[in-house]
C-alpha cells in the first residue's frame, strides 16, 4: 500500500462527514494510484470509478480525464479480458464525444485493440484521438506517443516497436520517473527479443529503483533473461524466483503472464526443456485468459521452438 494511505482514507471519511465534497476527488485518486502502484489493480479501479463520479458531479474536466485514465489503466493491468477494456473505453468515448476527456479512452481503447490483434482499429482510435486534439487547437503532447508502442507492438514489427519506445522516451522528461520507467521496461523487453543485450540492460536498470512492484517485477524478470543468455544459470533462476514472488499478493494479470514467459526463457537456457514447456503453457493460458493475442502469439512461437529446434 502507498505510504499515506491510512492518511488518505481518514481525510476522505472527515470529508464526508462534513460534506467537503470538493476535497473528495484528490484523495480518492491518490488512492487509486497508491492501490496501483502496490499491485491491486481491482482497487485502484474501485477508487478511480469513485473519483469519476465525484469529479463528473462537480463538473471538474480535467480531474475527469485524470480519473478516467486511471480507471482504464486498472482495467488494463488486472484480471479482466481486454474486450472489456476496450468496451468500457469505448462507452466513455461516446460519453464525451468531442471533448477532450475522451483522448485517454481512445488511446487506451487503441492500446486494447492492438494487444488483441486489431491494428486498423488502434490505429484509427489513435487518429481520431489526434483529430480531436487539433479540433480543439491543443498543441500535440507526449502523452499522444505514450500509445504509439503498443499499437505498433500489434503489427509484430519489433524494430519499428524500438523506434516509437525511442520516440516516446525523447519526449517524456527526465523528472517524470513513473512514465519514463513504464517505456523503458517495454522497450528493454522488445530490445531484449530483438537480440540487443546490452541496450536492453541499460534500459532495464532504472526499474531497479522503482517503488512500484510491476516496475521491480520487470527488473527482475528482464534481469534474469539477460543473466541466463550471459550463463549465469543460478543467478538468472534466482531472479525470476524473485519476480514470481513480487507478483503472488497483486492481480497483474499480463505481468504474471509475461513473467511466465521469461521463466520458460531461463529454463531453457538452463536445460531443463519439460519445465519450460509448462511455464510457456501457462503463459499462454494467461495470454489468452486476459485476450492478449500478442502476448499469446510470442508464447505460441516460443512453444514451437521447443518442439521444433533449430
Amino acid at each position: 500500500r502507498a505510504v499515506g494511505r491510512p492518511d488518505d482514507l481518514r481525510g476522505l471519511e472527515l470529508y464526508r462527514a462534513h460534506g467537503a465534497r470538493h476535497l473528495e476527488p484528490g484523495v480518492l485518486l491518490r488512492l487509486s494510484q497508491g492501490d496501483y502502484h502496490a499491485g491491486d489493480p481491482e482497487g485502484a479501479e474501485a477508487w478511480a470509478r469513485e473519483a469519476l463520479r465525484s469529479a463528473e458531479e462537480l463538473g471538474w474536466r480535467d480531474v475527469v480525464q485524470w480519473a478516467a485514465g486511471d480507471l482504464l489503466n486498472a482495467l488494463f493491468a488486472g484480471p479482466s479480458p481486454l474486450s472489456r477494456l476496450a468496451a468500457e473505453a469505448g462507452a466513455l468515448v461516446d460519453r464525451w464525444a468531442g471533448r477532450l476527456a475522451s483522448r485517454p479512452a481512445l488511446w487506451v481503447r487503441a492500446e486494447a485493440r492492438a494487444l488483441m490483434g486489431d491494428a486498423p482499429g488502434a490505429r484509427a482510435d489513435l487518429d481520431e484521438a489526434a483529430r480531436l486534439r487539433a479540433a480543439l487547437g491543443l498543441p500535440g503532447d507526449s502523452d499522444e506517443l505514450w500509445a504509439e508502442p503498443s499499437v505498433v507492438l500489434g503489427t509484430g514489427d519489433l524494430r519499428a516497436v524500438a523506434e516509437a519506445c525511442r520516440a516516446a522516451l525523447a519526449q517524456l522528461p527526465d523528472g517524470d520517473r513513473m512514465n519514463r520507467n513504464f517505456m523503458l521496461g517495454m522497450y528493454a523487453r522488445v530490445l531484449l527479443d530483438l537480440g540487443h543485450d546490452e541496450e536492453a540492460q541499460v534500459a532495464v536498470e532504472p526499474l531497479e529503483r522503482s517503488a512500484i512492484v510491476e516496475q521491480l517485477t520487470i527488473h527482475r524478470s528482464l534481469g534474469a533473461r539477460l543473466l541466463a543468455r550471459r550463463g549465469d544459470i543460478d543467478a538468472a533462476l534466482a531472479s525470476i524466483d524473485e519476480a514470481a514472488a513480487l507478483l503472488v499478493p497483486t492481480g497483474l494479470a499480463i505481468v504474471k503472464a509475461d513473467v511466465a514467459l521469461d521463466r520458460a526463457h531461463v529454463l531453457l537456457a538452463a536445460g531443463r526443456v519439460e519445465d519450460a514447456r509448462a511455464s510457456a503453457e501457462d503463459a499462454l493460458g494467461r495470454y489468452r485468459t486476459k485476450e492478449h493475442e500478442v502476448g499469446a502469439r510470442r508464447a505460441v512461437a516460443l512453444l514451437g521452438a521447443m518442439t521444433h529446434p533449430r
